[in-house]
């Protein structure tokens, strides 16, 4: 009986003590060989799937279920115990949340079940979007207590993006206010998804269980439902059970259940609790019967010539920097196999790349393996250029830039960074491991930047939000041993113009003359200068002008455009357009850039540029009586409430779009004033102009504040200096007192010189 109740995860959360949270998951010896056995499965038994979930619905627990049903841990790990296969980092476990994405593949049955297991946390929404590149489908796992909740619409957006079919897993369905009935309804006016449910629940809390909706007699309600819901959406079915019901065996209804889930008509829904251990099993058996395998998913959008020229071809959804190992690339793989020593040529960088090693990752353990076959994932090491999103193909294919269709994957949306701080090393002596430290965890992230501040001389970074940066820095100090201190958060905004205006510029250098003409106006879409547009004027031809010098032309307006002429924040929602260009044949691409720069910083003063502040989306479920002070606060913060929703008889939900510079504090001063009983999610919104009112005592401030900044940088830059110098002195005291130890050693010298040298010395204060 004590056998069954481990079995079923009845104690996975008990506490435990550090030494237990420290211990590794007890996996079989024969992983690897079992999925030995399975490399060579056939395609069609391929299923490559993600886990999504908002934060603390259930995701790591789940999949830990999944790998102790599958047979490949003898005990399922658990998240307050920090002993999960998934959730390997040290900051995971110390937090216990998912930070980085983990790929795990396993057997199931007859199937092998490729997995990614994604961060619910909004700040690692970036890591979310790049593991969608590799799925077939996903698995949307709801608390079904919570229903649908803020980060629950931002992962079925993103894969509503990538056209991804779907299945809807209820956990927690043992937990008090657990309402199938609610979850269904929020799914379909939040999300819009039509679910099909497949089971039903029996009993609460410590009685659930499941009953599958095909186990109920024919003329069930539930079963007449799901069988309803079938015919309304495939023509053929609904024939079938209009006209011959008995001919509609559990082949033809599991068949277009499976049809219309790829097609995303429907999506299926089942129930359970993972940490006991319900309904797991029954979520893998849907997840090999429903969703797609590789070759019933429609694939990147490849160019025909580009298909015909290759025999492989696959793209990179991850970097992962391995001390031993170098830069290890995960790839999905969409044609052809991979080996070690096969030569790729990477499509978006236009370079050779060469594979060192293949690897099967299992969480954080790499298996290295003779080849990878079509269809599922690998890791391989070697590819020292290419990134996230990059395609890689077998061959040197011969495709022009501007030709149609080379968008060979679906771009990769990173957002903007809303906080960015400074970091420095703790010594002179590590200034340099820093910046190789970031350069490698940039390439891990890419929604993380890096920059340096021209006045300041510092190093600048920008992430997606609190957290992030936090994890960024304990990276830095625990993986990387950095001593780093890294400044108070700032807010990322941006500035853009309001009117048109033209500016034509000449530069003259060592005789070399660039002279060039821009026009900057504001530009309906939002977003980052993107590309310089040739607009020549009456009588001027591009033609003969150099593309080298339009490139050089289009990084100097890139760089003018880092910079605004308010405050010194990037500059968005802009079109530059060049009017006419003429440069010196031995002008060097550094003079014409610089010559565009210099365009651009006085057309961003003539268009009179405003200033966009990030505005989040927060929503604070709340008991009913403690409404009017969650309100009070946020209009204080210069929020817009959108809607109050009823949750249930004594919860409210207050929805609202505020000033990510007014939410300092707010989740603190949220849990003082609801005594801990409210719950808040926040995620990005969009920028907005200020008022002109904000804007003037915004600009203000930041004025007062960049004096003070100043002042303490050159009182900063004096100390250092004068500690070199006594540094330096206290360098040549140690080498002149070195001299005098010499000096009193004696020694075969001309007695006079001696005492020539110590009469020196003595004058010096040493003696």
């Amino acid at each position: 009986m004590l056998l069954r109740l481990i079995r079923c995860g009845q104690f996975a959360g008990r506490s435990c003590t550090p030494l237990q949270c420290l211990r590794p998951p007890v996996r079989h010896k024969s992983n690897f060989k079992t999925l030995s056995a399975l490399r060579q499965t056939a395609e069609a038994k391929v299923r490559n799937i993600g886990i999504l979930a908002h934060i603390d619905a259930g995701k790591t627990t789940t999949t830990e279920r999944m790998l102790f049903e599958a047979g490949v841990t003898r005990r399922a790990g658990s998240v307050d115990s920090g002993d999960t296969v998934m959730d390997f980092l040290p900051q995971e476990r110390e937090r216990g949340i998912t930070i980085a994405s983990a790929c795990i593949s396993f057997p199931w049955k007859d199937f092998r079940i490729n997995l990614i297991d994604t961060p619910g946390h909004v700040d690692f929404t970036v890591e979310v979007e790049r593991s969608l590149l590799a799925m077939d489908a996903v698995v949307i796992i709801l608390d079904a207590a919570k229903g649908v909740q803020a980060q629950t619409q931002t992962v079925w957006r993103q894969a509503v993006k990538f056209g991804l079919p779907s299945i809807i897993y209820l956990n927690k369905m043992d937990k008090p206010g657990a309402n199938v009935e609610k979850c269904l309804l929020q799914l379909k006016t939040k999300l819009g998804v039509h679910p099909l449910p497949l089971q039903i629940p029996r009993g609460e809390t410590k009685t659930f269980s499941i009953l599958d909706v095909f186990a109920e007699p024919e003329k069930s309600p539930s079963r007449l439902a799901v069988l309803e819901a079938l015919a309304d959406e495939d023509d053929a079915f609904a024939d079938l059970f209009l006209n011959d019901p008995s001919s509609l065996d559990a082949a033809t209804i599991e068949s277009t259940i499976r049809q219309c889930c790829i097609d995303r008509r429907l999506s299926p829904l089942l129930i359970g609790s993972s940490i006991r251990n319900i309904g797991v099993s029954q979520l893998l058996d849907a997840i090999t019967r429903y969703l797609p395998d590789p070759l019933a998913t429609t694939r990147p959008v490849v160019s025909e010539r580009l298909a015909a020229s290759t025999g492989f071809y696959g793209m990179a959804f991850k970097n992962v920097h391995d001390k031993q190992k170098g830069l290890l690339t995960f790839l999905r793989l969409y044609r052809g196999s991979v080996r070690p020593g096969m030569s790729l040529w990477n499509v978006n960088k236009n370079q050779k790349e060469r594979v060192v090693k293949v690897m099967e990752a299992y969480a954080d353990e790499l298996k290295e393996i003779p080849e990878a076959t079509e269809g599922n994932m690998a890791v391989v090491s070697g590819l020292s250029a290419t990134i996230t999103g990059d395609t890689l193909v077998a061959s040197t294919p011969t495709i022009h830039e501007d030709s149609p269709g080379t968008s060979l994957v679906p771009i990769l949306y990173i957002p903007d960074p809303v906080y960015f701080c400074s970091v420095e090393a703790g010594s002179i002596s590590q200034q340099q491991a820093l910046e190789d430290a970031l350069n490698i965890i940039l390439k891990e992230d890419p929604s993380i930047k890096m920059s340096t501040d021209a006045e300041m001389g510092q190093l600048i970074v920008s992430g997606m939000g609190e957290l992030h940066l936090e994890v960024l820095k304990e990276r830095l100090r625990q993986e990387f041993k950095l001593d780093v201190y890294m400044g108070p958060l700032q807010v990322a905004y941006k500035e853009a113009p309001t009117v048109q205006a033209d500016f034509s510029h000449t530069l003259i250098r060592d005789g070399l003359s660039v002279e060039i003409h821009l026009r900057l106006l504001p530009s309906m879409e939002t977003g980052p200068f993107k590309r310089l547009k040739l607009a020549p004027i009456k009588g001027v031809d591009f033609t003969s002008v150099y593309r080298p010098s339009i490139h050089a032309a289009e990084n100097g307006v890139t760089a003018g455009l880092s910079n605004g002429c308010l405050m010194g924040s990037p500059v968005t929602n802009v079109q530059v357009e060049l009017l006419n260009f003429n440069a010196s044949r031995s002008a060097l691409p550094a003079i014409i850039a610089l010559a565009a720069t210099q365009c651009v910083r006085e057309l961003l003063r003539r268009s009179q540029c405003q200033i966009l502040e990030p505005f989040m989306n927060v929503v604070v479920s709340v008991p009913m009586n403690l409404v009017p002070e969650v309100m009070g606060d946020l209009a204080k913060r210069r929020a817009r409430i959108k809607e109050i929703a009823v949750l249930d008889q004594e919860t409210r939900c207050v929805m609202a779009e505020t000033p990510l510079a007014e939410m300092l504090h707010f989740s603190r001063d949220l849990r003082t004033a609801t005594h801990g009983m409210a719950s808040l999610d926040v995620e990005f919104g969009h920028y907005e102009p200020m008022t002109t009112f904000i804007e003037e005592t915004f600009l203000f401030e930041q004025t007062e504040d960049i004096k003070t900044i100043a002042n303490y940088i050159g009182n900063l830059r004096k100390n250092r200096a004068r500690s070199r110098e006594v540094a330096s002195l206290t360098l040549r005291s140690c080498e002149t007192e070195e001299s005098c130890r010499n000096l009193r050693r004696p020694r075969r010298r001309n007695c006079r010189s001696v005492r020539r040298e110590r009469r020196n010395t003595t004058h010096c204060g040493l003696l």
